[in-house]
């Protein structure tokens, strides 16, 4: 879609700006690294984006991630779990074992406490391996015992897993980059974008209380945050033009 629109009439001298929130930005910063788009892209805008999905997986099974290299508890919505379970089992090959696992998991409310309880239950159909070694992934809470079960996926998921990770290739990107993130966003730690920050040769990172995820809270109690987001929109603004 992104070169899509650089190709368009509309696109001054075949530029876009590219803008997204949460797994949006994500992309957006993923579409960038590409080598065939990277010199037609302006700016890229990302509120709250994740840099390494395999880092999403542990934080979604686990309530851990990796804050200065050391693993630390996050209280992430419960949510989040839900769609990474959504998202490994659709993307198993297809078969009886992921049709049950689907159906089980579109079955939990999207406000659900412990959405992978639901995992736990006996399942009266044969798994296949990559079916079993998914399963053992979203079943673990043990922080410690994530990579050896990560390493048991598939190496078709292991891959697409790690080329959905904007920060394996974030070096590459030309662009100004725009972070921005709450001091505790509700799925993605802020430690995310700074990673991500670290990273990207031209990026520019903004925590802001302004923002509790998606949806920027404006209150004038808060004119200094407010003030932080409006400075990243303005310079994002400017890059774009």
């Amino acid at each position: 879609m992104a070169s899509t629109a650089a190709s368009s009439a509309r696109a001054r001298d075949g530029e876009v700006a590219l803008f997204g929130v949460s797994v949006g930005g994500s992309l957006g910063l993923l579409a960038a690294e590409n080598p065939a788009l990277a010199d037609r892209v302006s700016v890229v805008g990302a509120i709250a984006p994740y840099a390494s999905l395999s880092e999403v997986i542990l934080l979604a099974t686990t309530g851990y991630h990796h804050e200065n290299g050391r693993l630390a508890r996050y209280a992430a919505k419960p949510f989040m779990s839900l769609v990474i379970a959504r998202s490994l089992v659709s993307a198993l090959p297809p078969g009886i074992d992921r049709a049950v696992l689907l159906d089980r998991l579109h079955g939990v409310d999207d406000d659900a406490a412990r959405p992978l309880e639901v995992l736990r239950r006996p399942i009266a159909v044969p798994l296949r391996r990559e079916t079993r070694a998914a399963l053992a992934l979203l079943r673990n809470r043990d922080p410690n015992r994530f990579p050896r079960l990560f390493a048991r996926l598939s190496l078709r998921q292991r891959l697409g897993i790690a080329r959905l990770s904007p920060l394996r290739l974030a070096s590459r990107l030309r662009a100004p980059v725009e972070l921005l993130s709450a001091p505790h966003d509700k799925y993605f730690p802020p430690d995310e974008s700074r990673l991500l920050a670290q990273r990207v040769p031209r990026a520019r990172l903004t925590i802001t209380t302004t923002l509790g995820h998606a949806v920027p809270r404006l209150s004038w109690d808060d004119l200094a945050g407010l003030a932080r987001l409006n400075g990243a929109l303005v310079r994002a603004l400017h890059a774009a033009s």
